[in-house]
């Protein structure tokens, strides 16, 4: 039986559950590029990535808006 993709994310993502999520813009100054924690969408100074996203400090995590309203509910997540 294959996998459901929520599953996987849910079981392997154990660190992001009952997170507290700080929205913020990416900054480029600290590293060049940075991916979402969920579907690797990259975060990055280019304009064709993204550039707004919600950060969890404990594991120097990003979550793009897409995975936010899609996953929030499910991890638990509280906005900072």
């Amino acid at each position: 039986m294959q996998e459901n993709w929520y599953d996987w994310a849910v079981r392997t993502k154990d660190y992001l559950h009952n997170a507290t999520l700080s929205p913020r813009q990416f900054d480029a100054e600290k590293t060049d590029h940075v991916h979402c924690e969920i579907c690797w969408a990259k975060f990055s100074k280019r304009s064709e990535d993204l550039h707004f996203g919600y950060y969890e400090e404990k594991s120097n995590s990003w979550i793009c808006e897409e995975c936010f309203q899609s996953f929030g509910a499910l991890f638990h997540w509280q906005l900072k």
